[in-house]
């Protein structure tokens, strides 16, 4: 830890906590400054071994790190409040604020076991990272201790209560394609865990704890490059499936306004037809979530248009509200439709849907606070059938997902 740095941490413990929250973000998607993260996560790390026999301390300084960083990285959330403001934008400050708040408890939690587990095992370090430790190995034990409760919090943060899967630290190294590929065996928590396990062996103070860091940041680049010169070799001894992403990039304000819905449709159609022009062999025709802002599948003007704009053997795949008919009136779904020849060939309704965007948890008793609206514009939607798997000829099998 670099002496002015250092010397604030120790004066300002709270202040530098949530600063080096406001760091992580910027190391994700799309400011991509890898360093940040070690910066900020090598900075919580060092604050919670430094302050690890005081629980209070440590549960306040967990909370503030992770406010820190949710608070920055989850700032597109209140764009969603602006699209109708004169219905929501009351919500906007609670949503920006409240919603970090209540999911930094997973990282408070994590600090605070992890003076609690050093406590209860009678094995608190040495408070000093700046002199040599007599017991090195327990020091850099109780670091990867840390790394592996914290992963262990933020996987309950993606998967409690529906769970909330962002701003996790395996994107750190998922955004980079030569650091990624260890998903593909440890999946992106395990990933998470390789990143913060490097963390841990720079801020050790170990006599091979940066060799060790920067030697597991070594293994995963050596180990993708790897895995992707593989998969080209596979991918050059069959024939390529083309795919053409087309994102039209509707304003959310305008997106379901009927005065607007047919410019929508036509420069998605427009679009289309332009990335055709420049690829006619592809094969696959990738559309975003809700991409026509009407449901298409029941209508016979949607199939014409595209019979007239695919080839018959090329797919379209597109998100797309659909409803269906109950004794209770409609009930509507957000899926994923795959298309060929004007023709529904496959579709998947989404499973896991988001609290208050696309549902209202405990409906009635929120009801009763006064967002009945909120859950009348905004939710809504039936969750649909788990695991889903499209498959067709000339296509291989894949799972759609929706966001």
């Amino acid at each position: 830890m670099i002496g002015p740095w250092r010397n604030l941490c120790q004066q300002h413990p709270y202040w530098v906590a949530l600063l080096s929250g406001f760091l992580v973000p910027l190391a994700y998607a799309p400011v991509l400054i890898l360093p940040l993260f070690y910066l900020g996560f090598g900075t919580a790390f060092y604050l919670a071994w430094q302050h690890s026999e005081h629980l209070g301390r440590l549960f306040r300084l967990g909370w503030l790190f992770g406010f820190g960083q949710l608070f920055l990285g989850l700032y597109w959330i209140g764009e969603a409040f602006l699209v109708e403001a004169e219905i929501f934008l009351w919500l906007l400050p609670f949503a920006v604020t409240l919603l970090p708040a209540g999911l930094a408890m997973f990282s408070a939690l994590a600090f605070f076991v992890f003076g609690a587990s050093l406590a209860w095992l009678g094995r608190a370090p040495s408070r000093s990272l700046s002199t040599p430790s007599s017991k090195p190995l327990s020091r850099l034990a109780a670091l990867l201790w840390l790394a592996v409760l914290w992963s262990l919090a933020e996987y309950g943060r993606a998967t409690i209560l529906t769970g909330f899967p962002w701003n996790l630290p395996g994107m750190a190294w998922g955004s980079w394609l030569y650091l990624a590929q260890p998903v593909n065996v440890l999946g992106v928590h395990g990933l998470g865990l390789l990143a913060l396990i490097s963390v841990s062996l720079m801020v050790s103070k170990t006599r091979y704890g940066w060799h060790g860091g920067l030697a597991l940041l070594a293994a995963a680049f050596v180990y993708s490059g790897v895995t992707l010169h593989t998969l080209g070799q596979v991918a050059g001894a069959q024939p390529s499936l083309q795919i053409l992403v087309v994102q039209p990039h509707l304003d959310q304000r305008e997106k379901w306004l009927p005065s607007k819905r047919q410019d929508h449709i036509e420069k998605t159609f427009r679009l289309t037809q332009a990335g055709l022009a420049q690829a006619p062999n592809v094969g696959l025709v990738v559309w975003p979530e809700t991409a026509i802002p009407a449901p298409i599948d029941e209508t016979y003007w949607f199939g014409a248009r595209l019979r007239a704009t695919l080839p018959d053997k090329t797919f379209l795949l597109t998100g797309a509200m659909r409803r269906q008919a109950g004794d209770d009136g409609y009930a509507y779904f957000n899926s994923a439709m795959l298309w060929q020849a004007g023709q529904i060939v496959q579709r998947s309704d989404k499973h896991h849907l988001v609290p208050f965007g696309e549902y209202l948890p405990m409906q009635s008793g929120l009801e009763a606070l006064g967002l009945q609206q909120l859950t009348k514009l905004r939710g809504g939607y039936q969750s649909g059938p788990a695991d889903a798997r499209f498959s067709a000829p000339g296509l291989a099998m894949f799972a759609p997902l929706i966001c």
